[in-house]
C-alpha cells in the first residue's frame, strides 16, 4: 500500500482520521446484482435497491444504480452524482456500487484534497487518479465536492487561483486515464466520483464530456420507495416512522 495506507477488510484505507472510517468501505469478491460481504446485502427489488448494513437500510431508485454499473463498466474516469441532500449519494459511491462491483473504494472530502500551502492541493489531486490507477479495481470518492466541479469565475465566491488549478489538474488527470483505457480496458476499473448537491447546468463542461465524465442524478424516493424503506427499518429498530 501507498505510504499512509493499510489494508483492512479488502480495502486500502488511509491512516487519517478526516478521511472516514475503514467501515466505510467494503469489497465484493464476484460482480453480482445481490452481493453479501461481511455485514453488506444489497439487491435488486421492482424499482429499487435495497442495500442493508447491520440494522442500517438503504433504498435506491434502481435507475440510479443501473446508471452507475454502466458508468463503471465503460472507459468514462469520472461520474458526478447529484441530487438533493440525503437521497443516498454518497452511500451509493462508496458502499453499494463498490460492492457490486468487487470494487476498493476510498472516502475523502473535498476538505482534505484542499490545502493552504503552495502546489500541494494540486498534488493531492494528482495522487488521488495517481492511487486509483494503481491500486484498481478502485473507486475514489470526493464527498461534497461542489467546488471540483462547480463552473467558478476566478474572484468569484469559492473560486480562487488554487481552486482553478485543481480543476485543471482534475481535467488533466481524467483525460490521461481515458488515453490509458482506450488503449488497455482494464483502466476502465480506476474511477473518481464526485458528490455534488448542484444543478447539471452549474457543472463545468469538462467534467461532462462524452467519455470523460457522466452525470448520474440520485433523486429522492417517491411514495412507494419510502414506504418500503420503512417497511425494512421497523422491524430492525422495534419503532414507528411517519407514514409516506
Amino acid at each position: 500500500p501507498p505510504e499512509g495506507y493499510v489494508r483492512k477488510g479488502g480495502c486500502i484505507r488511509h491512516l487519517q482520521a478526516e478521511l472516514g472510517p475503514a467501515e466505510e468501505c467494503w469489497i465484493s469478491p464476484v460482480y453480482t446484482t445481490m452481493a453479501e460481504v461481511e455485514d453488506v446485502k444489497a439487491r435488486e427489488e421492482g424499482d429499487y435497491y435495497i442495500m442493508e448494513v447491520g440494522d442500517e437500510v438503504y433504498v435506491y431508485p434502481s435507475q440510479a444504480v443501473k446508471e452507475a454499473l454502466e458508468w463503471w463498466q465503460s472507459c468514462t474516469p469520472m461520474a458526478i452524482f447529484t441530487g438533493p441532500p440525503g437521497t443516498g449519494k454518497t452511500s451509493l459511491a462508496t458502499t453499494l456500487l463498490p460492492a457490486l462491483v468487487g470494487a476498493d473504494s476510498e472516502w475523502a472530502t473535498m476538505a482534505s484534497v484542499l490545502s493552504k500551502y503552495v502546489g500541494e492541493s494540486e498534488q493531492n489531486m494528482k495522487k488521488l487518479v495517481e492511487r486509483t490507477v494503481t491500486l484498481r479495481p478502485r473507486i475514489a470518492v470526493v464527498d461534497e465536492g461542489d467546488v471540483l466541479v462547480a463552473r467558478v469565475e476566478l474572484g468569484g465566491r469559492g473560486s480562487g487561483e488554487t481552486l482553478l488549478s485543481v480543476q485543471n489538474v482534475a481535467k488533466s488527470m481524467l483525460a490521461w486515464r481515458a488515453r490509458k483505457c482506450a488503449r488497455d480496458p482494464s483502466y476502465a476499473s480506476a474511477k473518481v466520483a464526485d458528490t455534488t448537491h448542484l444543478t447539471e447546468r452549474d457543472i463545468l463542461p469538462e467534467f461532462k464530456r462524452r467519455g470523460r465524465g457522466r452525470i448520474i442524478t440520485v433523486p429522492p424516493l417517491d411514495r412507494k420507495g419510502y414506504s418500503l424503506l420503512i417497511s425494512l427499518l421497523e422491524p430492525k429498530h422495534r419503532v414507528a416512522f411517519p407514514a409516506a
